[in-house]
Formats: C-alpha cells, structure tokens, sequence
C-alpha cells in the first residue's frame, strides 16, 4: 500500500509563522494606502464646501454669516449653504425664525433638518458616531435637550484676543475672519464680499478641519466625558459651532475642559493639539483647510502659529510666504 505523507505539525507551524510575517508587512501599507484615500476624501468634502460658499458669495453678493447667536434664532453655518451643497430640501424645510432646537409644528421641524446626516460634512478618518444628543441651557433660563448632525469642518470666525496678544500682535490689528456670526443682541459683523479679503482670497482661510467634536481631543488621546466649549458642540446647524476663534496651545493640548469656562492660555501649536483651541484632524502631519478661492490645503503641524493667525484674518496686511504652509 502507498503510504500518504501529511504535513507535520513543526510544517504547519513553519507555514502560519510565514503567512503572519507576511500579513505583518502587507498592513501597514493597506493601511497607509486607506488613509491616504481618506485624506483624498476629506479633502473633496472640503472642496465642495469651499465652492458652496463661492456659489453664494455669486449668487447673493457676499458671503454669509458663520452663524446667529439669537436666541430665538439660533442657527450654525451650515444652514446658509444647504441650497449650495444640493439639500434644497433641508433648506427648505428650515425656518430661520425659529431656533434650531425647534422641534414642533409642520413634517419637517428644524431639529429635523439639524439631525440630518450629510455626507460631506464628515471626514472619513474621523471615529465615532457623528449625531449626538446635548443637554444645555439654551436658550436661557431653559434646560432643552436637542441632537444635533456634527461636522468635522467649520470656520474659524477669528483670532482670540489672548492668541493676538500671545503673538504681539498690536490691539489695533484686525482679528477677524472672513466667516462671522451674528451676536446675540442681534448685531450684524460687517458685509463680507470677495473684494474685502484684501489679504489675497488664496491666503485666507474659510473652513478647516476641527474634528470629531463635542468629543475633546488633546494631542492624540481623547478625554473621556468632556465636551469642547472654545469651539463649539460640532453641529453644522448649531451656533455654537459657528463662533470657533483660534486660540492655540501648548503641544500637549492645554487644559482639560473645565465649567468655569476660564480663559485658555494661548500656546504655539494650533494644528492636531487641540479639538478645542485649534485645528484638528485624525491624519498624520497635520490638518486640511479650504480658502477663500476655492482651494484646499494640508497644513502641516510645522505651521507657526503667527503664520496660521495671518492665513485665518482677511485684511491683516501680513507678508505670507507660500512656503509656509
């Protein structure tokens, strides 16, 4: 009889070791390819974002606001462009005479329309689940609950004043940015037009990454139970998100998200140390933003912080080398 050889087991053992050494070297690169596409991706959100606020500021005649802090009219930044990201829908449906908490009255309410899932509004590289349920006094006196659908995106509307005065920038100098919200008193920022951003549309910032808020993230590690405030819940129909000022920090993301609301201490970093006081991205090396010309850029963590406040301001007269960013 013909005697049937099998493997033996040190064969086997040989065989899986090298499958594994194998699998071990093939996904790192799998892995390096997916972000890569994800960055790709993310930066296509950006971009139809950018051109969105280009279609308006065509269409209207200046830009619109980044948000309204009235209370009887609250709403984020990303209500105004909803007929330019093709939700005509949704913004039909919206009633900007009443706050986005509103969730009464008609099929469609604007706590309907703030649910909403839109697909450009997160970045693929982003963990979690981006609707979120918040319980806050607002307005005050009242306790509402709401959700919220959040972005990974949303304009930074200025630089601090403890940022201006951290880089010495004198206390006449211009902080604002071209993306501003209406004040709770109901106080309208000055008309933005193309024409205004005499810094160079392609040297001013709209839109950049700050993602996956209301979580707080500081420098890699997320700070379990916090929820951001500097910048805002998230939501790209909730003002709060809208009023987001570049403060800075140190590399290791500053303080923990504290009640008492207290000033942050402005630091050097303001790419991917901070969800709260800066940029923040989930790609290595830095964070996207997308310009006032339509244009899309990866801004390295190497970035100065005084070269991130001048890219953010739209009239501060600041001498930017393309290099630099």
């Amino acid at each position: 009889m013909k005697q049937r050889r099998a493997f033996t087991l040190i064969e086997l053992l040989v065989v899986i070791a090298i499958i594994a050494i194998l699998v071990g070297l093939l996904l790192p690169a799998v892995q390096k390819v997916r972000e890569a596409a994800n960055r790709m991706s993310c930066q296509n959100n950006l971009k139809q974002l950018a051109l969105a606020y280009q279609n308006y500021q065509t269409t209207v005649g200046k830009f619109p606001y980044s948000g309204n802090n009235v209370p009887s009219m609250a709403a984020g930044w990303g209500l105004y462009i909803l007929n330019y990201i093709e939700q005509p829908a949704l913004y039909s449906a919206y009633n900007f005479n009443a706050p986005f908490t509103v969730s009464e009255g008609g099929p469609a309410t604007n706590q309907a329309v703030a649910n909403s899932p839109i697909k450009i509004m997160n970045c693929p590289s982003s963990p979690g689940n981006p609707l979120f349920t918040y319980n806050a006094p607002y307005p005050p006196p009242f306790n509402i609950t709401w959700q919220a659908w959040s972005s990974d995106y949303g304009p930074e509307s200025a630089v601090s004043e403890a940022l201006a005065t951290y880089i010495g920038l004198p206390s006449t100098a211009p902080t604002a940015g071209v993306l501003q919200p209406i004040s709770e008193t109901g106080a309208l920022p000055p008309t933005m037009r193309i024409t205004d951003i005499t810094d160079g549309s392609s040297n001013t910032i709209l839109l950049a990454e700050i993602a996956n808020r209301p979580n707080l993230w500081k420098a890699g590690v997320q700070i379990v139970g916090s929820q951001t405030y500097w910048s805002g819940s998230g939501g790209w129909a909730d003002p709060s998100s809208s009023n987001a000022a570049l403060y800075g920090s140190p590399t290791s993301g500053g303080p923990t998200y504290l009640p008492s609301f207290s000033n942050p201490v402005p630091g050097p970093c303001g790419i991917n140390c901070s969800n709260d006081y800066g940029f923040y991205s989930f790609h290595a090396g830095g964070a996207n933003a997308a310009f006032a010309d339509g244009s899309v850029h990866f801004l390295s963590t190497s970035v100065t912080i005084q070269t991130l406040a001048a890219l953010i301001t739209y009239n501060g007269g600041e001498a930017i080398n393309a290099n630099a960013y």
